[in-house]
């Protein structure tokens, strides 16, 4: 009898040394994976064999593994993207409460990768990577509350999750508020304040906040137009393969006055006059999220997908005083298709509420980028 005891001893103690033992490999697979990944520690950057080693450390349960595994196979890091194989690793790493997992099933839920586009099941991933303050999960539960995706449109709500991110050092969070102030969604309009933002994404090498730091100096939005400032914005933008920035780089001469292409007749001397603003009080505002509304309006030109075009079309257009538009016209373009398309549906948006002037509405220049994007 105690023979026995003595053997089920041995043979737990043993089970422990060989659990400790497997789960020390499997951690310094997964470091020798981060270390090719990365070119570390006297290693030259290998993707293939990093995707090699996380893939055995994942075999092996490592739950960090398991997620970086996910995410070497949903960009294409040294093996072609598999959004299957990607969603795999990712569901096996969510369920041990991995916040980043979580956070990348939020992403593939919300954009279709691999699965059918499902904005409940994003917002539920969202939130469990939020609900352990993860910085990416809280900025991805604002965009869908920004966004009315899963949830009732909520710009507080957006705005409160954004704010959390950004404390965290978020910087997409950043830019994010940056466009909620540009837009006055949820907050008083405030140009100022929205450079502030783009600013502070922007000193994080975020590339949206890149160029839209850009953006507001080419303009003079917020700030005064200063095309020296604009252009050191756009090129550390092109730098990361922004090609709105490089486009706009092309047209900047270095005593360039107008921000855009295409530009209307100054403000007017009064609001009588037949010409249309282009700064006001209080700027013309859409009824809602308009990006959301381009999203699910926009027709993408069949050619156009098939010959993979993209890019974003920057539309100008008059906000009539009564709200309607008119005058739309292209003053970037990218493609004949695209192009008509961008017009026809800027055409077809709803009234806005007008801008004023003097506490009158009046006639409103805006510019309006309308992105194709082929998911």
């Amino acid at each position: 009898m105690m023979m026995r005891y003595v053997k089920c001893v041995l043979l737990f103690f043993w089970t422990i040394q060989v659990n400790v033992f497997s789960q020390s490999t499997a951690s310094e697979m997964y470091e020798t994976g981060f270390d090719y990944h990365y070119g570390l520690n006297g290693k030259s950057k290998d993707d293939a064999k990093a995707v090699e080693w996380f893939g055995k450390a994942a075999d092996q349960g490592l739950v960090e593994a398991q997620a970086q595994l996910g995410y070497m196979l949903l960009y294409g890091y040294g093996v072609n993207k598999d959004y299957a194989e990607a969603l795999k690793w990712y569901r096996k790493a969510a369920d041990q409460e991995n916040a980043s997992a979580q956070n990348q099933l939020g992403l593939m839920y919300l954009n279709g990768y691999g699965v059918n586009k499902d904005y409940a099941e994003a917002l539920k991933w969202y939130r469990k990577a939020a609900d352990q303050g993860l910085p990416s999960g809280l900025n991805g539960l604002g965009f869908m509350y920004q966004n009315g995706y899963g949830v009732t449109q909520d710009y507080a709500e957006a705005l409160k999750w954004y704010r959390q991110a950004a404390e965290k050092g978020n910087a997409a969070a950043k830019n994010n508020i940056g466009t909620m102030y540009f837009n006055g969604y949820g907050v008083t309009q405030d140009y100022a304040e929205a450079l502030d933002w783009y600013l502070q994404a922007a000193e994080l090498g975020d590339v949206n906040g890149l160029y839209s730091a850009g953006f507001m100096y080419d303009n003079g939005y917020g700030v005064t137009k200063n095309m020296a400032e604009a252009r050191k914005w756009y090129e550390k933008a092109a730098a990361q393969g922004d090609g709105d920035a490089r486009e706009r780089l092309k047209e900047i001469q270095p005593d360039a006055a107008a921000p855009m292409q295409m530009r209307v007749v100054a403000e007017p001397k009064n609001e009588v006059d037949n010409n249309a603003f282009e700064v006001v009080e209080q700027p013309p505002t859409f009824p809602g999220n308009v990006f959301s509304w381009l999203s699910r309006n926009i027709h993408y030109p069949a050619l156009a997908e098939e010959g993979n075009i993209q890019g974003r079309v920057i539309v100008a257009f008059i906000v009539e005083a009564d709200g309607s538009v008119s005058d739309v016209q292209v003053a970037k373009g990218v493609d004949p298709l695209l192009d008509k398309e961008a017009v026809r549906v800027v055409k077809s948006m709803p009234k806005w509420t007008p801008g004023l002037h003097n506490g009158q509405p009046v006639r409103v220049m805006k510019t309006l980028p309308v992105s194709f994007k082929i998911q």
